[in-house]
């Protein structure tokens, strides 16, 4: 009888260490899987800084025409001043400052979309830093939960070999 419950002990301890080694490749699976999503994370990071250099290009580029288009008014500005202002260029004046609105209107625009896609880019950017800490916390707990079932087997072994010992 004695033997038979040992052997049954043993069976029950295999069965029990499967039971483990099925979960430690379940572990391992989804630790591939996290890293996976790490890789992703960092590609994704590395697009988002390059469209934000792309951004940051642009909007000096719009810098610079804005610059360049105030230097131009105030150099007419000045032009128009000193000559005697005939109803040709009043009319083209008034044509210029239409079209001169029109430039303050899409630049205006394109500030505003600027500064909307640097938002989303930093909402992005903080969106994939919490991602990164969930899975960076995710892997933490599920190598701990790793650690308890190892030492867990381990105990069972343990003690099973001193009972076994115990029973010669």
């Amino acid at each position: 009888k004695r033997e038979q419950a040992l052997e049954k002990k043993a069976e029950k301890l295999k069965e029990k260490e499967k039971e483990y080694e099925v979960k430690v490749k379940a572990l391992k699976e989804r630790e591939k899987s996290i890293k996976s999503e790490e890789k992703d994370l960092v590609q994704e990071k590395d697009k988002i800084e390059s469209e934000r250099e792309e951004l940051l290009n642009l909007k000096t580029e719009v810098e610079k025409l804005r610059a360049n288009n105030e230097e131009e008014l105030l150099r007419i500005n000045e032009e128009t001043n000193r000559l005697q202002v005939t109803e040709e260029e009043r009319q083209q004046k008034e044509t210029f400052e239409r079209e001169w609105d029109e430039l303050d209107l899409k630049r205006a625009d394109v500030e505003k979309e600027l500064k909307n896609v640097l938002q989303q880019k930093e909402d992005i950017l903080k969106l994939q830093q919490n991602e990164e800490e969930k899975l960076k916390n995710e892997k933490k707990a599920t190598e701990d939960y790793l650690q308890r079932e190892l030492e867990t087997l381990k105990l069972a072994k343990e003690s099973f070999a001193a009972e076994m010992e115990l029973e010669k």
